[in-house]
């Protein structure tokens, strides 16, 4: 993704330096910031198999089902919160390279 927006970013050719500068920061950290945001993910089925929270929790009554689920929900909603701040920061500063280049 990183080398795909700045091969997009320097096909442009009636950008000035500077907004191509720019505009390279923010296709690099924003495929670095969503590289990291994908290791949240993974952490709590990694943390869940090594303490035996679901074993634990099954023994206390809880079913495998709300448990996937409620973490399902929770994954997705932080996903979604993540999404949206991004829109929002978008919106607020006026990148245009972000909304005409959505597709």
């Amino acid at each position: 993704m990183l080398i795909a927006g700045i091969v997009i970013i320097n096909s442009i050719s009636d950008f000035d330096k500077n907004l191509k500068l720019k505009y390279s920061f923010i296709a690099s950290f924003t495929t670095t910031a969503y590289a990291f945001n994908g290791g949240a993910y993974i952490t709590l089925p990694v943390l869940e198999r090594e303490l035996k929270l679901k074993y634990a929790l099954n023994v206390m009554g809880c079913r495998v089902v709300p448990y996937w689920l409620g973490t399902f929900i929770f994954d997705y909603l932080m996903f979604l919160i993540t999404i949206l701040v991004f829109f929002l920061v978008v919106i607020i500063g006026n990148i245009k390279f972000i909304t005409d280049f959505a597709g």
